[in-house]
């Protein structure tokens, strides 16, 4: 959907207009999802009033993910908590799931109290920043990485695919960590551009053999590689 949306009705690309393209930070998946929660916060006349900071920063977010933003957290907490505990219907896509969560949010309040519980004891506040929660950690070359909170590690801006990111970034395990450390997503994003010289724009991930790059070079006569 949200590829869809952005290559729609639009062209003149360069290689790196569409390089920024493909990483555009907007989730359409919590444009669906939020609404509604904070629609439901709103129709109360006893309104809790541990969660009016938070609903106000969901109200005011753009749905767009950056290591700055704290909406940022708390959706990405609250989507994640409503999927494991909400009522919902079997065998929907993620998208379906959420846009299903932000017509009915009956759950959703008290999902997202448990969330601000959640983060106060991990964090000591519920003012979490993306990037100080979702972060990489490689500690050695294993291929399954024993993560720990106390060691280096680097923030990210990236969100889960689940959310509708182009640029994904998730996570496939935990070693009961209080953070979030990412184990698979979009390496990169290479982009062609056909003419009478093909140019391209990409990297080569660790690890990943260069046939592949190799077979596109053979198979172009005249291509120039950036």
């Amino acid at each position: 959907m949200h590829a869809i949306e952005l290559l729609t009705g639009r062209s003149g690309y360069t290689l790196d207009s569409l390089i920024t393209l493909a990483h555009d930070p907007y989730l359409p998946a919590f444009k669906a999802l939020i609404p509604g929660l904070v629609q439901a916060y709103n129709s109360h006349d006893d309104k809790n009033p541990k969660l009016q900071e938070p609903i106000e920063t969901l109200e005011n977010w753009d749905f767009k993910t950056s290591k700055e933003s704290i909406a940022m957290t708390l959706a990405h907490y609250y989507g994640t908590t409503m999927g494991q505990k909400a009522k919902q219907p079997k065998g929907i896509s993620d998208m379906e799931r959420m846009t299903y969560f932000g017509n009915y949010p009956e759950e959703g309040l008290g999902i997202l109290e448990e969330v601000i519980d959640r983060l106060e004891s991990d964090f000591g506040t519920w003012k979490m920043p993306w990037g100080e929660v979702n972060r990489y950690q490689r500690l050695n070359g294993d291929i399954r990485q024993a993560f720990n909170d106390s060691l280096p590690s680097v923030g990210v801006g990236f969100a889960s695919g689940r959310w509708g990111a182009l640029a994904a970034y998730g996570v496939s395990y935990t070693n009961n960590t209080k953070k979030i450390y990412g184990t698979r997503g979009n390496s990169f994003a290479a982009v062609v551009e056909f003419g009478d010289t093909v140019k391209a724009k990409t990297i080569l991930a660790g690890g990943q053999s260069g046939g592949r790059l190799h077979r596109i070079l053979m198979t172009k006569r005249n291509v120039t590689l950036i």
